[in-house]
């Protein structure tokens, strides 16, 4: 996710020699430039547009952004949608990195360490001298009981007009793109729960 990709840009500051990513699947990534591009578009950008943008910063690091899980597409590449349970993270260091082979991507999943070595469960083993664990971020259920919050019929806690939650998405469902920002989207929403307060 996002935030394993921030953690290739600190890890390449840092001089490491080799990073190994690790992962069930992958998610897709943008490119800085990319994202500049679809934030500043009056109308917004279809997946299959998006995609496009993708493909020579993926192509660097040998890969192809319409073959990833979260890419439901027809035959010809024409038309897209992207399902994942992640956000786009936002870098050219990860491609990089990718391109002269100092970050891996390893699908698999670990089974168990040993001395500095990696044992997945493909059966492949990895030499490694430190290992990060890199979850990203977990809604706390605490933020419910606090609020007691049962459901949330938009922005209304329990559909309770007068009582309101404002949060940015954990995930990405579309087939258009205006921005890859959650900036927008929140000032826009505390402008309307400021109105109706």
């Amino acid at each position: 996710g996002a935030f394993m990709i921030e953690n290739v840009r600190t890890i390449v500051e840092h001089a490491a020699t080799k990073l190994y990513i690790v992962c069930r699947r992958k998610n897709l990534t943008a490119p800085k430039m990319v994202s500049w591009l679809i934030s500043q578009t009056y109308q917004p950008g279809s997946a299959s547009l998006l995609l496009r943008a993708f493909a020579p910063m993926y192509k660097l690091a040998g890969f192809d952004p319409w073959e990833y899980h979260s890419v439901r597409k027809d035959a010809a590449r024409t038309t897209a949608r992207i399902d994942q349970r992640t956000v786009f993270g936002v870098t050219d260091i990860y491609f990089l990195a990718c391109y002269y082979k100092w970050a891996e991507v390893v699908e698999s999943e670990i089974k168990r360490l040993t001395h500095h070595t990696v044992h997945l469960i493909n059966g492949r083993k990895l030499e490694a001298q430190v290992i990060l664990k890199v979850v990203g971020i977990i809604p706390d259920k605490k933020v419910d009981e606090v609020l007691s919050i049962q459901e949330m019929t938009g922005i209304h806690i329990n559909g309770d007009p007068l009582r309101l939650c404002v949060s940015n998405g954990m995930h990405v469902s579309a087939q258009n793109f205006g921005t890859f920002s959650v900036g927008p989207a929140i000032t826009g929403m505390s402008q309307t729960v400021q109105y109706f307060a």
